[in-house]
């Protein structure tokens, strides 16, 4: 009778913990957006720092069976690219910033993000990974849907002269976003289920369903461009059944990534009469005089080091350096936030040592695509060509976002495999002797079902 007990106690600790995760990726994802306006101030403040403290919470309690037993940092050998990405990021932040407090403030969450991220890494399996997302989307769907009845003036903005659906947030661009990271993860879910005697979670094809409806709706080419090559990426994968068609993401990432600022400030301006002649803009709706405006800055300036994680944008000098280059009055002169492209945001924040940093995670992490299995390939893929895209146009990586929170779950799910061969590490509240189905007991993914 007491075993059964203990067993039923830590089963409901599983499904806290499970519950914690999923608050967490809901936040992530921008929840709750418009709906704060129908929402007490101080609710507001749960949800804003709430998943900061869950996440040092979780971390803390399952480093060891009782207080005296608690690690307040477990690091692991394996995990060494993805720290030194952190730490160089939050090295060259601190001394440059003009900001302090806030930058203290961004880079601990920025690295608790990220420590975070390779927890869940430790605790789940790819398929429990993707089920706990699925639920946070689904959820993030159903109160976009409450927010389109509630407010449906605001679920709508007008944007370049018409009206385009932008759910909880104030624009298109990051609800399009959000719904394709929305569909890939049911794409990816429904690859974990595929050819197992277990039916799919509930409202599968009700949520992709919408997913595109709603997608089709923000009239987001660039979104919907960034969902669709990944998702046939994987069908492809799935259909050729062949590992040697894998990618080495770091190679793909930088190398689209550079090559594309190249391509955009060097190359298309060549061709603008024939652009301009269909109707197109050779600029990228601008973004090209604001590129070579950040570059000519960021080579006179803190090229380096930067003006601190997620702080450039918030100093006026460094603002005031980006507007001299354009005339009084113009867009360029009154634009005050956003790079429009992940590279160049790294650069003005962490400068060429962070950028440095960040590349030779990509490299070290992704370097053996043929090592991983099956699911951690297509979450791993899927992502990476994911942001890879959404960095042509759009910025990235904040302290707290999916963007950040997903990079850090895919770099870890790929080093993890170096940890397969560690004595076994039973989680918190599994039984000894006992398997969790879905979830790892080497302290790495598992593919059981």
């Amino acid at each position: 009778m007491d075993n059964r007990r203990e067993i039923k106690r830590r089963s409901e600790m599983d499904m806290l913990w499970d519950f914690c995760c999923f608050i967490t990726v809901l936040c992530s994802l921008g929840f709750p957006g418009n709906l704060e306006r129908l929402i007490p101030g101080a609710v507001n403040l749960v949800f804003q720092y709430g998943p900061f403290l869950l996440q040092i919470v979780l971390m803390l309690l399952s480093s060891g069976d009782d207080i005296m037993d608690i690690k307040i940092l477990d690091l692991k050998r394996c995990y060494l690219p993805v720290y030194l990405m952190i730490f160089m990021w939050c090295a060259v932040s601190m001394p440059v910033t003009r900001f302090p407090k806030e930058q203290l403030i961004a880079c601990i969450r920025f690295a608790v993000t990220g420590l975070f991220a390779l927890w869940m890494v430790d605790q789940y399996d790819v398929r429990h990974i993707l089920e706990i997302c699925y639920y946070a989307c689904l959820a993030m769907l159903f109160f976009t849907l409450v927010a389109l009845v509630l407010m449906p003036g605001r679920s709508f903005s007008y944007e370049a002269g018409e009206k385009t659906f932008c759910g909880l947030f104030t624009t298109k661009n990051p609800c399009a976003s959000e719904l394709a990271i929305g569909l890939m993860i049911g794409t990816m879910l429904q690859g974990a289920y595929r050819g197992r005697r277990r039916s799919f979670p509930s409202f599968f094809v009700t949520y992709m369903s919408i997913h595109i409806v709603l997608l089709l709706l923000c009239k987001s080419t660039g979104a919907i461009f960034c969902a669709f090559i990944p998702i046939a990426y994987l069908l492809f994968l799935r259909r050729q059944n062949n590992p040697r068609l894998r990618l080495h993401l770091g190679i793909v990432y930088i190398t689209a990534s550079v090559g594309f600022l190249i391509f955009s400030l060097t190359i298309i301006p060549l061709f603008a009469p024939v652009f301009e002649a269909m109707g197109k803009d050779a600029t990228l709706t601008g973004r090209t005089p604001m590129w070579r405006q950040l570059i000519t800055v960021m080579t006179e300036h803190n090229s380096f080091t930067g003006f601190g994680f997620s702080m450039f944008w918030k100093d006026p000098a460094a603002v005031k350096l980006f507007h001299s280059g354009f005339s009084r009055g113009s867009w360029g002169n009154t634009m005050t936030y956003g790079a429009h492209n992940a590279l160049l945001e790294i650069w003005l924040d962490v400068g060429l040592l962070g950028i440095a940093a960040y590349f030779g995670m990509l490299l070290l992490a992704f370097r053996h695509p043929e090592q991983l299995t099956d699911m951690q390939y297509e979450f791993c893929s899927s992502y990476i060509l994911w942001q890879t895209l959404k960095g042509f146009t759009e910025r990235s990586y904040i302290p707290f976002n999916y963007q950040t929170l997903f990079l850090f779950l895919c770099a870890g799910i790929s080093c993890s495999r170096y940890g397969a061969v560690r004595p076994s590490r039973l989680r918190r509240y599994q039984p000894v002797g006992s398997a969790v189905p879905g979830r790892s007991t080497q302290g790495r993914p598992s593919e059981t079902a």
